[in-house]
């Protein structure tokens, strides 16, 4: 259910108005749990292709599985994607990392942010986020990025702190009036 959270401001004219935003109250979060355990799923079958060992750190420094084992697994290339024809790999990519710190770093933000959204707005709107930010991302590397290996969650994670930037500063206009 909303829960509507009232503020009142003035304007400049001092006549008031009032402002109300609404957030969800008492909602258990459960999206960014799925999303992390299917990243982490996801990671751990890359390496289990790949026999559980890691590259060379000269080869990738994010200590992970070779590029050919992404791509076994759903990696993207623009190749594959533009001229292969293979659409699907947009969204498998978005649950692929390159190593275990690309795949930390993501999951953090994912925790942080994904979280705190989630508990605010209600797990439809965080997926619709996720979701879209990450297929455009996706899109856009299949479009501009030639000759690399794409894989991550990065452009949905940036999706969801736009959204808290975006929350952010809705808030502070209201509060300021």
């Amino acid at each position: 259910p909303l829960a509507p959270a009232a503020r009142t401001s003035s304007s400049a004219s001092s006549s008031s108005r009032r402002t109300t935003l609404y957030v969800m109250a008492g909602k258990s979060t459960w999206f960014w749990k799925v999303m992390l355990l299917a990243n982490v799923t996801m990671f751990g079958l890359t390496m289990r292709r790949n026999k559980y060992e890691f590259e060379p750190m000269s080869t990738n420094p994010l200590f992970g599985p070779p590029t050919t084992a992404l791509i076994d697994v759903g990696a993207q290339t623009q190749e594959l994607v533009l001229e292969g024809r293979q659409y699907w790999r947009m969204l498998s990519s978005m649950f692929l990392h390159a190593g275990l710190i690309h795949l930390g770093v993501n999951m953090a933000a994912l925790y942080s942010l994904g979280r705190e959204l989630e508990e605010r707005f209600g797990a439809l709107r965080v997926a619709l986020i996720y979701f879209a930010s990450g297929l455009w991302g996706s899109a856009l590397s299949a479009i501009f990025i030639a000759d690399w290996v794409c894989v991550g969650a990065s452009g949905a994670v940036f999706g969801l702190f736009g959204a808290v930037w975006a929350d952010f500063v809705q808030n502070c206009r209201a509060q300021k009036g």
